[in-house]
């Protein structure tokens, strides 16, 4: 109640916890057409999840799979194609070849294109880790509220900041959701830096707070940079 005098309450909460409904939907696809925007989302989604292996070994299939996973999600916003089919396509690559190289070829990013065909085209055990490595970060397609939650189009940050709105993002210590509240608790700190950029003096007035409660656990985002 306290919120609302403000401005607009949104709850996200593809957790379900509390049996709270979301009343904001968030499809990671949204804004992939652009070529940064795949590769931040898909950074995102993969920072939720633990990537294989030890060491200098763990980041590489972790970085192996940010190329991949941003070029699949790019090539899906540019067909129109649903995160459901990034999931298929990580599932049957081979079958999946033909139509991500298709889409691609609509980039105005060559190099998304080579790092598909360099995924497409690597020996079987390669790409079995990569895709290893990008199936837990698209484990709540397999839960019903976690899949209503993101879907529709993207959420709209400026909208929140002019109207002094609050989004209660609710987050259980649960991998499989996880990815989903670090994306847009990414989307929402992304797109108010560069709304700022454009107010004068280059801040917020009034700022946006970001009180991440438990962060750590619930949406692993990279603290270290944004403070």
């Amino acid at each position: 109640p306290c919120r609302a005098r403000l401005g607009p309450v949104h709850i996200f909460n593809p957790s379900g916890v509390g049996g709270r409904t979301s009343t904001i939907t968030f499809n990671p696809l949204s804004g992939c057409a652009d070529p940064a925007t795949a590769t931040s989302r898909a950074a995102d989604l993969l920072a939720a999840i633990s990537a294989p292996g030890a060491g200098g070994d763990r980041e590489f299939w972790a970085s192996q799979a940010r190329r991949v996973l941003a070029a699949l999600m790019h090539a899906a916003a540019l067909g129109g194609a649903s995160m459901r089919d990034v999931l298929a396509w990580v599932a049957d690559p081979d079958r999946a070849a033909g139509q991500v190289q298709a889409f691609l070829r609509r980039s105005p990013q060559p190099a998304y294109e080579s790092d598909a065909a360099q995924f497409l085209d690597t020996n079987d055990r390669t790409r079995s880790s990569i895709c290893s490595t990008i199936m837990p970060a698209l484990g709540w397609l397999s839960d019903a509220t976690a899949a209503a939650a993101a879907t529709g189009a993207g959420f709209d940050v400026e909208e929140l900041l002019d109207s002094r709105g609050t989004v209660y993002m609710l987050g259980a210590d649960d991998a499989q959701t996880a990815p989903l509240v670090t994306a847009l608790t990414g989307h929402i700190a992304r797109e108010a830096r560069r709304i700022a950029a454009t107010q004068p003096g280059g801040r917020l007035d009034p700022p946006l707070t970001l009180a991440l409660d438990e962060a750590a656990l619930i949406c692993p985002v990279p603290l270290d940079n944004w403070t």
